[in-house]
Parts: C-alpha cells; sequence; structure tokens
C-alpha cells in the first residue's frame, strides 16, 4: 500500500515542485540548481561546470525561446517525453524529444550547442530532466529571444515561433 500512494504522489505535479524545492525560471519552468564546479576554466572566471533540475507542467508547460552560450546535456528524469525545437545556425529546424521510450524515437539524452535557438515543451502533465552546462551556466550568457526578432529571421517557422516564442 506504501508503494502504490508513493507512485500515486509522484504521478502529479505539485509533488515534484514541492519535494525539490523549485522555483520559476524566467524562460518558463521551474527549477533548482544541483551543482556548481568550484574549478575554473583555465584563464576565465567560470566555472566548468552546473547542473541543475528543471520541470515543466500544465501551469508551466513551455521553456520559451532562448539562448545560452555553453553546450547543456538535457536529461530525461520522470513524467511525461517533452519535445525541444531548435533553430540551428544554418536557419534549419530539428525537432527531438526527450523520453523513456526510445523505441518510439525518444532520446535520453539531448545535447544543445551554444549559440542556437532553442525551446521546449511538456507532452504530458509534466516533465522533469536534468541539465547539465559546460562551462556553468551563467545568466549574463543566457538571452530570451524576442518573437519579433524570430519571425523577422525566420519567417517559414511562424507557426512554431508562436507557439514557442515569449512575447517581449
Amino acid at each position: 500500500m506504501m508503494q502504490q500512494t508513493i507512485q500515486e504522489d509522484q504521478s502529479k505535479p505539485q509533488y515534484w515542485a514541492d519535494k525539490l524545492g523549485l522555483i520559476v525560471h524566467p524562460e518558463g519552468g521551474q527549477f533548482k540548481e544541483l551543482y556548481r564546479s568550484q574549478d575554473l576554466i583555465q584563464g576565465q572566471q567560470r566555472q566548468s561546470l552546473s547542473s541543475i533540475y528543471f520541470f515543466l507542467d500544465h501551469l508551466s508547460p513551455i521553456s520559451h525561446f532562448h539562448e545560452v552560450d555553453t553546450t547543456e546535456l538535457f536529461i530525461f528524469q520522470h513524467g511525461a517525453p517533452m519535445e525541444i525545437v531548435k533553430i540551428l545556425e544554418d536557419g534549419s529546424l530539428k525537432i527531438e524529444v526527450l523520453g523513456p521510450e526510445i523505441e518510439k524515437g525518444q532520446q535520453l539524452v539531448c545535447k544543445i550547442h551554444p549559440c542556437k535557438f532553442f525551446a521546449s515543451k511538456t507532452l504530458g502533465s509534466y516533465t522533469l530532466f536534468s541539465c547539465v552546462c559546460c562551462p556553468a551556466f551563467q545568466y549574463e550568457g543566457f538571452r530570451m529571444v524576442p518573437h519579433k526578432e524570430l519571425i523577422e529571421k525566420y519567417p517559414q517557422y511562424e507557426q512554431i515561433i508562436n507557439e514557442y516564442a515569449l512575447k517581449i
């Protein structure tokens, strides 16, 4: 009976937000930093690695288009699959699904290169994943990408931009 109760609690989005102590992230969703290396990159004042939990749910299902100056690895943890939309440097669009069903083409780990515009959306009631950044994430290297900028540069993706971009 106890195991059934635990599984039922874990199926509720609020369980994860409460248990992990998540806070609101500017791009959408919630997060909590787990680790920040004390090692600095040689010749820089920047840590080599950082890691967070990231959570999207029905209250905040989208991580809006943004860019970062670090390589990120998204690692699936729990819940529903998540769609990741990337506009690559060459202007092409790539969509990947982070999730547990590899036989359906989902990936347990997705890589995001720096200086790419990307956004994501849970495909269910919630998605919990980890994000590892190398070098470490810094807000100075993070930028929300305005809807208008994306539409001007990539009018062929208007429908996706309208869904995933924050109208700032």
